[in-house]
């Protein structure tokens, strides 16, 4: 029968972004590009401002904010109580949300109306990676599972022993904000450095534990078991003795008892018959 073993070991990781030029969405060169928020960290929005021109963000049908030079003209209604402008034309939303996720749309226009340029991007708001953690399963001496635990959205793992690549997953688009995770099967003996990563577009983390050697464990817990099988086996033979001894004291004393009442059943019937007899 195999033994199972399982230890949890959390290191302590710093959390930092991937790509800080695509974490804020840059509108100020024309180019068409796809950017990336924080859930629920500021969000930031570079326009460009200058003299003579008129800019308009919009989302979808919607259109978020217009400037006109280095003003602002009006902005929507859905933003006003949790944005901010500047004058030199960052645009900041102080908590993304999910449903700041999508597509957005920059035109800049002269002050008589001639377009000058569009830009499109598209915004995908991530929640970031947590601290990963890893656990070990000793199934025998000879195999184990080493586990990576991680929560966030579109994770990517990277297992590693050694600085030797193990595992490497890809995250998949369908990974929204659940908890992740990968496992690996190893030979029971093996020991060493073991390095989870976690990662998507906003963050990243790392864990590093010591593989132990299943054979001192199991062989351990195998001695355990064994006592604690013979301590119940004990208890078990104690408790069916003194069950035992209760029921044939029982019997005993039922016996007794009624060979009383036969002797007094026949002194009885003697003392009737003489009673007669006179």
């Amino acid at each position: 029968m195999n033994m199972i073993l399982t230890s949890m070991i959390i290191a302590a990781v710093t959390t930092a972004p991937l790509a800080q030029g695509f974490l804020d969405c840059n509108l100020t060169q024309p180019i068409s590009h796809k950017c990336f928020g924080i859930l629920g960290q500021p969000l930031m929005f570079y326009l460009p401002t200058s003299l003579n021109t008129k800019t308009r963000l919009e989302k979808n049908t919607d259109i978020i904010l217009k400037l006109a030079n280095y003003s602002l003209l009006n902005i929507n209604e859905k933003y006003r109580s949790r944005s901010t402008f500047f004058t030199n034309g960052t645009f900041m939303l102080r908590s993304a949300t999910k449903n700041d996720s999508g597509g957005y749309k920059m035109e800049k226009h002269t002050s008589d109306g001639v377009l000058l340029h569009t830009i499109i991007v598209e915004l995908d708001i991530l929640a970031p990676v947590s601290e990963p953690a890893i656990s070990q399963t000793c199934l025998s001496p000879e195999q184990k599972t080493v586990s990576c635990f991680s929560e966030g959205d579109e994770v990517e793992f990277t297992l590693s022993l050694h600085d030797n690549s193990l595992i490497q997953t890809r995250p998949k688009k369908t990974d929204k904000h659940n908890v992740s995770n990968i496992a690996i099967s190893l030979h029971g003996q093996m020991m060493g450095d073991l390095t989870c990563i976690v990662q998507n577009n906003v963050s990243r983390a790392q864990t590093v534990v010591h593989l132990r050697s299943c054979k001192d464990t199991v062989s351990h817990l195998s001695v355990v078991n064994v006592v604690v099988v013979t301590s119940i086996s004990i208890l078990l033979l104690v408790l069916a003795l003194f069950l035992g001894m209760k029921c044939f004291n029982k019997t005993t004393n039922s016996i007794t008892v009624n060979e009383v009442d036969a002797e007094e059943e026949v002194v009885y019937s003697d003392v009737r018959v003489k009673q007669q007899t006179k």
